[in-house]
């Protein structure tokens, strides 16, 4: 009897010990790839990856890649990569790449590529590159290259490369090169070279080299060969 409370004891200290191995689920790697619900506010930062759905609000930095669907409205600065539909309102900044549908409103600056579709309003700067189709209005600045089709209404103004067809709207200043077909009313200025074909309107001045073909109305001013 001097010495019974020595197993016991033992025993006691082992079955703690493994009940605490047991409970202790402590999964650091366990992040879940999809969001969904209805509203998202706040401050997000850091990086966001997989299925983001419903509508998030307030102010997104650093790296978002995978598939973002719903409403999104906000300031978003940092890289976008992946799928994104739905309503995109506010300030986005930095690289965008791979599918953009739906509406796009407000201030887009920065690098964009990929196919956008859909209507985009505001203000664009920087490079943008790939398919555009659908209305775009507002703003646009910097260097746009590779197909747009669609109505284009605003303010254009930079160096724009590669095939441009639809209406085309507005004030146009800087270098036009490539193809355009379709529509084109309003004020063009800067130098214009490629093939032109379709109906033109409006005010034209600059260098004008290439191809014109179709109806030209209202002032032909500049150089044209």
């Amino acid at each position: 009897m001097k010495k019974t409370w020595l197993p016991l004891l033992t025993g006691a200290l082992l079955c703690s010990s493994l009940a605490f191995t047991a409970c202790d689920d402590d999964d650091d790697d366990n992040t879940p790839s999809t969001t969904s619900g209805s509203t998202t506010s706040g401050t997000t930062s850091g990086t966001t990856s997989g299925t983001t759905s419903g509508s998030t609000s307030g102010s997104t930095t650093s790296s978002t890649s995978g598939t973002t669907s719903g409403t999104t409205s906000g300031s978003t600065t940092s890289s976008t990569s992946g799928t994104t539909s739905g309503t995109t309102s506010g300030s986005t900044s930095g690289s965008t790449t791979g599918t953009t549908s739906g509406t796009t409103s407000g201030s887009t600056t920065g690098t964009t590529s990929g196919t956008t579709s859909g209507t985009t309003s505001g203000s664009t700067t920087g490079t943008t590159s790939g398919t555009t189709s659908g209305s775009t209005t507002g703003t646009t600045s910097g260097t746009t290259s590779g197909s747009t089709t669609g109505t284009t209404s605003g303010t254009t103004s930079g160096s724009t490369t590669g095939t441009t067809s639809g209406t085309t709207s507005g004030s146009t200043t800087g270098t036009t090169s490539g193809t355009t077909s379709g529509s084109t009313t309003g004020t063009t200025s800067g130098t214009t070279s490629g093939s032109t074909t379709g109906t033109t309107s409006g005010t034209t001045s600059g260098s004008t080299t290439g191809t014109t073909s179709g109806t030209t109305s209202g002032s032909t001013g500049g150089s044209t060969t």
